[in-house]
């Protein structure tokens, strides 16, 4: 059985993650490195934290080491390894927790891969009614195309005699350099800086692309902008026709309108009738994304009253919204005098609703 508490040693739990064993190894093997700390015990201490990490850092080992109290190396624990070795296989980024020393302690000099696309951003302005139908929309961007003469591999004439070894760093992209810290001097594994870790030069570039392997130009691509889009979404498109791979953002902004308003996939709008339509019922007009419809009015209908029409808001892939219309009294128009007569007469009427609430708000007031 390990003797040790590798955990302890850490300073960190037994559910600790990955991360979690990286940071308290970074915080502490930087801590009691012999030729940071002189103190006494530093030394032993900086060798309780590389065993430590060597068995937890590898998730094999830790489990071996929680189920049976070993990490299965045929010893009692992970003392075996130099911890200097250790140390050191993290600045050549050969670790087996899969970082290197300088990932740890902030910035390498090892090689970066280069970015997998291109961003490019796009700003549109359309109709309320065309974000809810849909409408095409153009943009145009640079790319690139493989040059036509060399063939894309940079040469004169496309010549494979003008491609050649670099001999810096003999056809493998690396170098080695080495970096002063303050642990001392310590070899690094980087990308070549003669031929920026291609393993192979140019002695004479082509003259039509200047030695690129492309030329570029620019693009016009058509995008169609889907029916029920809203204000401030961001429709995301890709080129993959180039060298490098296009992410097309589509920032879309939507106008108000001034008959429809939008709550999801429902449609609002206002359904405004002769007020007389509203005592004796008939017909109004109503607007919807496809034109006019007519709309039955029953007699006694209240202004403020909303109708559904089922089916006539936004489509998208759950379904379609409906269309609520909001009913809206127009002013009165002038009328004549023979209208108004007709009016007094109706309005001498004794509505049993108005007696009874005039009754009631009598005895409220007569008994506050």
């Amino acid at each position: 059985m390990a003797s040790k508490d590798y955990y302890s040693i850490l300073g960190i739990s037994r559910n600790a993650t990955e991360d979690d064993i990286k940071k308290a190894y970074r915080k502490l093997a930087k801590k009691y490195h012999p030729d940071i700390n002189k103190e006494a015990g530093a030394e032993a201490k900086f060798k309780d934290i590389n065993e430590a990490y060597e068995t937890l850092g590898d998730p094999q080992k830790r489990s071996n080491y929680d189920n049976f109290g070993t990490s299965g190396d045929g010893m009692g624990g992970a003392g075996g390894a130099n911890p200097f070795d250790i140390w050191n296989s993290f600045f050549s980024g050969q670790a087996s927790g899969g970082f290197s020393e300088f990932d740890i302690f902030g910035g390498s000099d090892s090689h970066q891969s280069q970015p997998q696309y291109e961003n490019y951003q796009d700003r549109i302005v359309i109709s309320f009614l065309a974000s809810i139908k849909g409408v095409n929309h153009s943009f145009t961007y640079e790319s690139e195309k493989r040059c036509e003469v060399c063939k894309g591999n940079k040469a004169l004439d496309g010549d494979s005699k003008y491609i050649i070894t670099c001999d810096n760093c003999r056809g493998t992209g690396w170098e080695m350099l080495r970096k002063q810290t303050i642990f001392g001097v310590v070899n690094t594994k980087a990308s070549c800086r003669r031929c920026n870790g291609q393993g192979k030069m140019i002695s004479k570039p082509c003259k039509e692309c200047g030695g690129r392997g492309y030329k570029k130009f620019h693009k016009t691509q058509n995008f169609s902008i889907p029916a029920g889009v809203q204000d401030k979404d961001v429709l995301v498109a890709w080129d993959k026709t180039g060298i490098v791979d296009k992410k097309i953002s589509i920032h879309v902004s939507v106008r108000p309108s001034e008959i429809f308003s939008r709550k999801g996939n429902d449609l609002y709008t206002r359904i405004v009738i002769n007020p007389f339509v509203a005592i004796f019922g008939g017909t109004a007009s109503i607007p919807t994304i496809s034109g006019i419809k007519s709309i039955k009015i029953a007699a006694g209908t209240n202004s403020g009253e909303k109708l559904k029409l089922k089916g006539l808001g936004v489509k998208s892939s759950a379904g379609r919204g409906d269309l609520i219309g909001e009913v809206c009294f127009a002013p009165v128009p002038k009328l004549t005098k023979e209208q108004k007569e007709v009016l007094k007469s109706l309005s001498d009427l004794e509505v049993p609703e108005v007696t009874r609430w005039v009754s009631k708000a009598k005895k409220a007031v007569v008994s506050d």
